[in-house]
């Protein structure tokens, strides 16, 4: 069978600010966030992070998201793991951040999950284990997550790392487009010269019922 030549792009991004006006004054953050309140520490953790109405140190943000995350802020904790990983140290520390990330997506945290999938399906800090990569990614695709969705169906699509599926990888990638992902259609089309009518036909009914899934959730 013929390899398809997908690419699959993983991003991490930064969860933003949630729970307080971006207006609201940095001294009365701050005031909160010493206090305990594990909103405003999270927060406060974003604003560093962004230099948000002061100057950015991610030494700073890794600080207050490390107060919110011990407190069980899910977003914190997400946003931890991905500093100790890209910003916030001179080496990163994946066995931290793993530990981070699995809080969060034990907590419902796609993002997390997904950013397990990513180490686990690229040997970044941690042995190359495709199949385990699958596992989280599937976690975060059942949560909605087009990234994982989209991921999950290169791999099946390219026999990387798993037995090829195209009815699977058809599905995933439709599942993703649903979900905005921009690839999905071109991939799609790719896919299908190699699928008979029957195969897409299936695939696109399980698309259908994973994606109406989400929707419920």
């Amino acid at each position: 069978m013929t390899r398809l030549t997908l690419k699959c792009t993983l991003v991490f991004v930064l969860l933003a600010t949630a729970g307080f006006a971006e207006s609201e004054p940095v001294a009365e953050l701050r005031k909160k966030a010493e206090s305990g309140d594990s909103s405003a520490q999270y927060n406060l953790g974003v604003r560093y992070a962004n230099g948000d109405g002061v100057t950015m140190d991610i030494n700073e943000a890794m600080k207050w998201y490390r107060k919110a995350a011990e407190q069980g802020k899910i977003h914190a904790q997400y946003n931890l793991g991905l500093l100790l990983i890209t910003k916030g140290s001179i080496s990163p520390d994946y066995d931290e951040a793993m530990k981070w990330w699995r809080m969060a997506a034990e907590q419902g945290n796609a993002e997390a999950a997904f950013g397990l999938g990513r180490l686990h399906a690229t040997g970044e800090g941690v042995p190359k284990n495709i199949p385990e990569g699958i596992k989280w990614w599937s976690i975060a695709a059942d949560r909605g997550s087009a990234d994982a969705s989209y991921s999950i169906g290169v791999k099946y699509a390219n026999h990387d790392g798993v037995m090829e599926d195209l009815v699977e990888a058809h599905a995933r990638i439709n599942v993703a487009g649903r979900l905005g992902e921009p690839r999905a259609a071109e991939a799609l089309k790719i896919i299908e010269k190699l699928m008979s009518a029957e195969q897409i036909a299936t695939a696109i009914k399980l698309a259908r019922d994973r994606f109406e899934k989400i929707q419920k959730k």
